[in-house]
C-alpha cells in the first residue's frame, strides 16, 4: 500500500491525541483572551500540522472527547466585527465552529489571508457536511497558489480522497495540480510533508519531468530515506538490462537501503569479489544480507570470508558484522566463534556474541553457563541482551548467580535480579516485587510497584496455584510495609490464600 494513499484510520491512529487536544486548548485560550502574540503562536503551530493531524484537529474542535465538550464551544457568538480583524487564528477557530454560518462567514475571510494554515484550514472544509461550505471551500481553495501553501492543501486533499464526501472532489483537485505548471510541481518535490513530496515526486515522473540526474542526486543526498530509495527504485527501473550506468553510482549512497537496492540489482558480471567482500562486512545489516545473498549465489556460503576478517580485523564493527553474517550462514557451527568473543574489549562485539549465544541457549540449544558472568558486565547494553536471553531459562540460573546479584550495591545489579526473579513464576514474581519496593533505589522501587499492580490487574485473575509456605511468609510480612492501599494489600492477600 503507497505511503501516500493509507486510509485515514491508519493514519489518524499514529497521531498523537494528546497534542492535538493541547492545540484545541490553545486555540481555544488565545482566541478568547485575544492576546495576539498567541495568536501567532498557535498559527505557527497550526501551520506545523500534517494533513492527517488537520482533520482530526477539526473533529476534536466540536467534540473534545466522549464525556467533555470542546472548549471552543465556550466561544457561543461570533459577531460580524470579529471576523474583521486581521489574526487568520480567530479565522480558523471560527472556520471549525458547530455552527455551519459562522464557518462559511469564516471561509470568507480564510479567503483572503495567505500562509500554509489558512489554506490547510479551507481544504479541511472541502468536506464539510453542510454542502454550502463545502462549495465555498471548494470555491476559495484554488486561490492559494504559494508552494507552502499549495504543499498544505495537497496533504489534506490527500487524506480526502478516501473520504465520502469530499473525496471525489479532493481527486479531481490533485488531478488538476498533476498537469498543472511543470515549476509549481517540481516545486512540490521539496515542500511540505513527505507524503506531499513522495505525491509530487510521482506525479512529475509519470509527466516524465524528473531529470535522471536530479534523481540520482535525491538517491545519493536526500535528507528523506524514503524519498531517496524511491528516486533508486525509479532510476534503477529505467537502466537498459545488462548495464550498470546507475546501480554503479547508487552503492555509493550514503543510505543503507538505496545501496542494498543498488548491489541487489547489480548484474553478475559487474559483481566483484573483493568488492563485494567488502560488502559482506557494511555497517548496514540490509547491504550485509544483499551480499550474502550475492556471494552465495556466485561463490557458495560467506562463512570463510567471516572467519577470515574474525582472525585478521581489529575494528569492532567489523568484527560485530562478522559474527552476525556468520550466524546468518553457519548458525549451527558459531558458539565457539562466539564465545571468543565474549571478553572483547568493544561492548559491541560483546553484544554481538551475547546475542549468538542467547538466541541458541534461549531455543534450548545451547548452555546458558557462558552468559552468566554478562550479567554483570560494566556495559547495560551487554547486561540488557544478556537478561532477556536468560528471562527464558530464569528456573536453571543458580542461586547463588542470583543472591550475588541482589547483594550488589549497584542497583542495575538489583534490577537485573528482579527481572529474573520475575519469571520464576508468579508467587516469586510476586514476593522479589514486595522485597524490591523497599530498595533504596527509588526507581527500582517504583518499577517493582509497577509490576506489581500489573500482575494484580491483569495476571491474578489467572493465578491457580499457592505460594509455597516460605513465599506465604515472606509475602505476608512485606504486605504490611510497602507503599500499597488497603485494597491492594486484601487483594494480594485474598488471592495468596492469606488471613488478613
Amino acid at each position: 500500500m503507497s505511503l501516500i494513499h493509507r486510509p485515514d484510520a491508519v493514519i489518524i491512529a499514529a497521531v498523537n491525541d494528546r497534542a492535538l487536544r493541547q492545540l484545541v486548548d490553545s486555540l481555544a485560550s488565545a482566541v478568547i483572551a485575544a492576546n495576539r502574540d498567541d495568536l501567532r503562536t498557535v498559527e505557527d503551530r497550526l501551520g506545523a500540522l500534517r494533513g492527517d493531524q488537520w482533520l482530526h484537529f477539526d473533529d476534536l474542535s466540536r467534540q473534545y472527547n466522549l464525556y467533555t465538550p470542546s472548549p471552543l464551544s465556550q466561544i457561543t457568538v461570533w459577531p460580524a466585527e470579529v471576523l474583521q480583524v486581521t489574526e487568520p487564528t480567530v479565522a480558523i477557530a471560527a472556520s471549525v465552529s458547530r455552527d455551519g454560518h459562522v464557518r462559511e462567514r469564516a471561509l470568507a475571510w480564510l479567503g483572503c489571508l495567505r500562509g500554509p494554515a489558512p489554506a490547510a484550514a479551507v481544504a479541511v472544509r472541502v468536506n464539510d457536511w453542510v454542502r454550502p461550505v463545502a462549495l465555498a471551500a471548494r470555491r476559495l481553495v484554488s486561490r492559494f497558489d504559494a508552494a507552502d501553501e499549495l504543499a498544505a492543501v495537497i496533504a489534506v486533499m490527500l487524506r480526502l480522497t478516501h473520504r465520502r464526501r469530499g473525496g471525489a472532489w479532493a481527486q479531481v483537485y490533485l488531478d488538476e495540480i498533476a498537469a498543472g505548471p511543470q515549476d509549481q510541481l517540481l516545486a512540490l518535490t521539496s515542500v511540505g510533508e513527505r507524503a506531499v513530496r513522495l505525491w509530487a515526486l510521482e506525479a512529475a515522473a509519470d509527466r516524465e519531468q524528473l531529470a535522471a540526474d536530479a534523481l540520482l542526486d535525491r538517491a545519493l543526498a536526500d535528507p528523506d530515506p524514503v524519498l531517496a530509495v524511491w528516486s533508486a527504485q525509479r532510476l534503477l527501473s529505467a537502466e537498459q538490462p545488462g548495464t550498470c550506468a546507475w546501480s554503479a553510482r547508487l552503492v555509493t549512497s550514503r543510505r543503507a537501503a538505496v545501496r542494498a537496492l543498488a548491489w541487489s540489482a547489480l548484474p553478475e558480471e559487474a559483481l566483484g569479489r573483493e568488492q563485494l567482500a567488502a560488502r559482506l562486512l557494511d555497517p548496514s545489516g540490509a547491504v550485509r544480507s544483499v551480499a550474502r545473498w550475492c556471494w552465495t549465489r556466485l561463490w557458495g556460503t560467506p562463512a570463510d570470508q567471516y572467519r577470515q576478517a574474525l582472525a585478521t580485523s581489529t575494528r569492532p564493527s567489523i568484527l560485530a558484522a562478522a559474527l552476525d553474517g556468520l550466524r546468518e550462514c553457519a548458525a549451527e557451527n558459531t558458539d565457539a566463534d562466539a564465545q571468543a568473543f565474549l571478553t572483547h574489549p568493544s561492548p559491541r562485539v560483546r553484544t554481538t556474541a551475547v546475542r549468538i549465544l542467547g538466541h541458541r541457549a534461549a531455543h534450548q540449544q545451547g548452555p546458558i553457563e557462558p552468559l552468566l558472568p554478562l550479567l554483570a558486565d560494566p556495559s547495560n547494553r551487554v547486561v540488557r541482551t544478556a537478561t532477556r536471553y536468560l528471562q527464558e531459562r530464569a528456573g536453571e540460573v543458580p542461586v547463588t548467580v542470583l543472591t550475588t546479584l541482589e547483594a550488589d550495591p549497584d542497583p542495575r545489579s538489583r534490577r537485573t535480579a528482579l527481572s529474573l526473579h520475575q519469571r520464576l513464576g508468579p508467587w516469586e514474581r510476586v514476593r522479589s516485587d514486595l522485597r524490591a519496593m523497599h530498595d533504596p533505589d527509588q526507581d527500582l522501587a517504583r518499577t517493582a510497584r509497577t509490576d506489581l499492580l500489573a500482575w494484580l490487574q491483569h495476571d491474578a485473575c489467572r493465578t491457580y496455584s499457592r505460594p509455597t509456605q516460605d513465599q506465604a511468609s515472606d509475602i505476608a510480612q512485606n504486605l504490611t510495609t510497602v507503599a500499597l492501599t488497603e485494597h491492594q494489600r486484601r487483594e494480594v492477600a485474598f488471592v495468596a490464600g492469606l488471613h488478613r
